[in-house]
């Protein structure tokens, strides 16, 4: 490095907002309420994770081989908005109505394997039942979410006007 560059300092900065950041040099940083970052000029949000200070000493390789890495992705992300531009003209999409039709039918799959599954479970947790076993919490549940599957309100009040379960047509 030139004598001539200013130096750029990494400042040790409290913040009020535990959430993990990306740590300029790989990882993350972790919900802690010290920040290691640039906060001003051309540099600013520049943040180093506390495990980075900590495991590494190499500063200036783990500079470059970031740097390698974000050219390697800006290089991908020119690739894909070139991709995005040549589809112009050429896409051809399902309609909002052919998706939505599409749900319908996996829902319905869903629902028919699920009601199969549960009814099956429910059988034998009847046989378990019948040999003794304490499994009434479990039937209670399965018979609940047999009637849910069903289209049935899930308590003993009378359903709200317009009711219906998720996975059926508006009325």
């Amino acid at each position: 490095m030139s004598e001539t560059m200013d130096k750029v300092k990494v400042e040790l900065v409290a913040s009020n907002f535990l959430t993990r950041y990306p740590c300029a040099l790989g990882g993350c940083t972790e919900k802690d309420p010290i920040l290691c970052e640039v906060t001003e000029g051309p540099y600013e949000g520049f943040r180093v994770s506390a495990e980075y200070l900590r495991d590494h000493t190499d500063v200036d390789t783990d500079l470059e081989e970031a740097a390698v890495a974000a050219e390697d992705r800006a290089a991908k992300t020119l690739t894909y908005a070139k991709a995005l531009r040549d589809l112009k003209g050429r896409l051809v999409l399902p309609s909002y109505d052919e998706w939505r039709e599409a749900m319908r039918k996996h829902e319905e799959e869903y629902i028919a394997e699920r009601l199969a599954s549960q009814r099956s479970w429910l059988a034998e947790l009847q046989e378990m039942k019948a040999e003794g076993c304490d499994v009434d919490a479990k039937i209670s549940t399965v018979e609940v979410d047999i009637a849910y599957l069903e289209g049935e309100p899930l308590t003993a009040m009378p359903a709200p006007a317009g009711w219906r379960p998720w996975h059926t047509e508006a009325a």
